[in-house]
């Protein structure tokens, strides 16, 4: 973990914005913004390709939707969001995927000629920028999943551009349980990415006794996490700990170090497989590199059994119509993403490689 002296250390967007709420996950800090933004039973344009979550919170605060296309290598079409605008459309929401900007400043220019909102999702772009203006601050609303980038586990952040959230006196921090649990979690996930124990069956065997154990402890309610959004969890901050572990991060550090890493795999597969971004913009901080293959699955069941998870994003949400969006169908069954996580040294990301060039080979 990279990690900095505390002493007259600055942090940035959105640690440094004055009114950043915090929550235990993401998620409820997208429930909280479309209750903050008054979104119950007001029409939300939402993109075609998500990952499911995100918008199971919005049905949680009454929100209805209706999709807008989003066409090969996860790219946005302005005409494709303008023209499902309608007139009781309430706000678009956009989601920045694997770090890489959206026409965010186009969306909002609309969103403002439109006088609807504007919310963005940075759950995978905490830390990028276009040109000098970090992402999150384009919009009426922002939300980020701080785990997805630094070892702070259960750690989420919303930023309204009207100000603090009026509830955030009543959320209730999570157990000294959930909190030594999500400490173990970011250390056993640490040793994975760093490569320091191969043993995934151990790793996976101390995952299962800390679950268990949590569950004995506090409970299925007490539980935080999980595959589905619970209303049960909305009132959970984040603890005091995390915060210790955000301010203690050396972002700028983190940041040359995911470029680096993607740039290096961009250099060993970007060739090999077709990647879906072949260029690294000023200003991005990638979540991971991703590419696409007709073979997906088969090509994720020979990389698991060399123990490297590349999956991503294949459940298609049951709200979705079938068949009217095709290009987020095949995105679903075709992309795969790689890890290019700060911790990673050059060997590691080199190892990653190799194990795609290795199967890439066997299927060839």
């Amino acid at each position: 973990m990279i990690w900095r002296s505390l002493e007259g250390a600055s942090l940035p967007y959105p640690f440094n914005n004055p009114s950043v709420e915090y929550f235990c996950l993401g998620r409820n800090a997208i429930y909280a913004a479309a209750q903050c933004l008054g979104l119950a039973d007001r029409e939300v344009l939402f993109p075609s390709y998500f990952e499911g979550i995100e918008l199971d919170a919005l049905l949680q605060a009454g929100v209805r939707y209706r999709f807008y296309r989003v066409r090969e290598h996860m790219r946005i079409d302005l005409g494709d969001v303008a023209s499902e605008i309608r007139p009781d459309t309430r706000a678009i929401y956009l989601i920045h995927y694997q770090g890489f900007p959206g026409p965010v400043e186009e969306l909002a220019e609309i969103c403002r000629k439109r006088e609807i909102l504007l919310i963005e999702d940075c759950a995978l772009a905490l830390l990028s920028r276009v040109a000098d203006k970090p992402l999150g601050s384009f919009g009426d609303a922002a939300i980020f999943s701080i785990r997805k980038t630094l070892p702070a586990e259960y750690a989420g952040a919303l930023i309204l551009r009207g100000g603090q959230l009026s509830g955030a006196a009543k959320r209730r921090s999570p157990s000294l349980f959930t909190t030594l649990g999500a400490i173990s979690s970011s250390v056993m996930r640490n040793l994975e990415i760093r490569g320091k124990t191969r043993s995934k069956s151990v790793l996976a065997c101390l995952r299962s006794i800390g679950k268990t154990t949590t569950r004995a402890l506090v409970g299925e309610q007490g539980l935080i996490g999980g595959d589905d959004f619970m209303l049960s969890q909305v009132s959970v901050g984040m603890s005091r700990l995390m915060h210790f572990v955000i301010a203690g991060q050396d972002f700028s550090m983190i940041i040359a170090r995911r470029r680096r890493n993607f740039l290096h795999l961009l250099s060993r597969l970007g060739k090999l497989v077709q990647p879906i971004h072949d260029t690294l913009p000023a200003g991005v901080c990638p979540i991971s590199y991703t590419f696409e293959h007709e073979k997906k699955y088969l090509i994720l069941k020979k990389l698991l059994a060399r123990g490297l998870d590349a999956n991503n994003w294949e459940a298609v949400h049951p709200v979705v119509p079938m068949g009217e969006f095709l290009e987020a169908q095949r995105m679903r069954s075709t992309i795969l993403q790689l890890p290019c996580h700060q911790d990673l040294t050059p060997e590691a990301v080199d190892w990653v490689a190799d194990q795609v060039c290795d199967v890439m080979s066997d299927l060839n």
